[in-house]
């Protein structure tokens, strides 16, 4: 099973092509996040992403804030492809993905029932957990979140895709067993 995994592109058509060109070969799109530009040309980017049929398994940023639940609901009913990751497991082949929303690591991450130690444990989450290089700006600013943090402690998910911070110290950290990847303005192909 091929995995497409991208975050902040931001409906920026130069991302979007990349995703569309990288995609061969892939059986699925995950994004972490920020697939909009504040909220806005969602339409244009799913309808270029539809092209691929293939599924879209998505967790919200911080771009979707305002308008994501009308805008999973539009995109859901009017791309069959769009599934929504949040607060849920999904199983892809040999892997588990399960995910939370921009919101959700700032106010608090559901508990998720249906984990089985017998596939890799994918947990998607726009915001990176805080303390690793994955979650510091070039500044050495620390964006990540503290709620994700303590999950990936607790939890300790095989892998950890995630955004936000576009131009972090390091793309890739370690928690624990958990390896963590800013896909930040990327995309990447995983296989499991």
């Amino acid at each position: 099973m091929k995995i497409l995994a991208f975050s902040d592109n931001h409906a920026s058509f130069g991302l979007t092509r990349q995703i569309i060109e990288q995609s061969k070969g892939a059986d699925a799109l995950v994004s972490a996040g920020d697939f909009t530009h504040f909220g806005q040309f969602w339409e244009e980017f799913l309808e270029k992403i539809a092209s691929l049929n293939l599924p879209l398994y998505l967790v919200s940023g911080n771009h979707e804030l305002s308008s994501y639940s009308d805008f999973l609901k539009q995109a859901s009913e009017r791309y069959s492809f769009v599934r929504d990751l949040e607060n849920r497991v999904i199983s892809l082949g040999d892997a588990q993905f399960f995910g939370c929303s921009y919101l959700d690591s700032e106010e608090g991450i559901s508990s998720f029932t249906g984990l089985s130690g017998e596939k890799t444990s994918v947990f998607v989450t726009h915001c990176p957990p805080s303390g690793c290089l994955s979650a510091r700006n070039q500044k050495g600013q620390d964006g990540g979140s503290s709620l994700v943090r303590k999950f990936v402690q607790e939890v300790q998910p095989d892998l950890v895709l995630c955004g936000h911070i576009h131009d972090p110290m390091e793309r890739e950290s370690v928690i624990g067993k958990s390896r963590i990847i800013n896909l930040a303005c990327r995309c990447r192909v995983f296989e499991f």
